[in-house]
């Protein structure tokens, strides 16, 4: 089994802070942006471009669907709920949400 969790947040490839959420993180040059959740070489999802945005030698940020939703929530004030915190499911290995609630606080900028 390929845990793709434990794949992309090695602290090896992306350094000892590599468990907290960083869109700004510098990568090595051997890192790919979006970890290995999109596969590789003639496996690589065909959606990837679409999703993320990452383009072969892109410099700027990706500029797919999923960036552009994630912006967009944030400049909204999206956070966790902090009285109301999210829950792993526990029929499964892998690292499912069964809840993930969140709440909208919108600060001066979103307003």
């Amino acid at each position: 089994m390929l845990d793709l969790v434990a794949a992309n947040i090695d602290p090896e490839v992306f350094g000892s802070d590599a468990t907290r959420f960083d869109p700004h993180r510098e990568l090595s040059d051997s890192a790919r942006p979006a970890g290995v959740a999109f596969g590789g070489g003639p496996h690589m999802c065909i959606g990837r471009s679409m999703a993320a945005g990452f383009r072969a030698g892109a410099t700027d940020a990706p500029s797919g669907m999923l960036p552009q939703l994630l912006r967009g929530l944030v400049a909204a004030g999206v956070r966790l709920d902090p009285t109301n915190p999210p829950v792993l499911r526990q029929d499964t290995l892998r690292a499912n949400f069964d809840i993930f609630p969140i709440v909208f606080e919108p600060t001066a900028s979103s307003i």
